[in-house]
């Protein structure tokens, strides 16, 4: 009988942190803020000490709520709701569709997506326009 080499992978992950049970808790903190007086906060995950494997992690206990939002701009950033209301995980790329910057911002809406006082004046005149050329005779304010 001769003997076989056994070929069993191994997977050595990086010890746990304890980064994704204290961003939770942390999260959790900020809800009550943002439910109590508004506050809203932005956690820059790019900046912090989290392994992939706890990223994972925590997007996976964060799971996914039912809105998500794709602007094109520059590069794309990818917008969702956790399954927690008030909590929107973001991921920004480049053009060349490498990740820049991962955040969770604790918010009613992600600023991102809100329209600015200037732009909404801008869009108001240009249907105020439209509404002139497409009913000429009409008096106007």
């Amino acid at each position: 009988m001769s003997a076989q080499a056994l070929n069993i992978p191994i997977e050595i992950s990086p010890p746990d942190s304890g980064m994704s049970a204290a961003l939770i808790s942390e999260l959790a903190e900020h809800l009550q803020q943002l439910a109590s007086n508004g506050t809203t906060q932005t956690i820059d995950l790019t900046s912090l000490p989290i392994s992939d494997l706890e990223r994972r992690e925590l997007e996976n206990t964060l799971g996914r709520g039912e809105v998500e939002i794709t602007l094109d701009t520059i590069g794309l950033s990818r917008i969702h709701e956790t399954a927690f209301s008030g909590i929107w995980w973001i991921k920004h790329y480049s053009a060349d569709d490498h990740l820049i910057a991962e955040q969770i911002e604790v918010c009613l809406v992600p600023e991102i997506i809100q329209s600015h006082p200037q732009d909404i004046l801008q869009a108001s005149r240009q249907l105020q326009q439209l509404g002139r050329e497409e009913n000429p005779g009409e008096a106007h304010d």
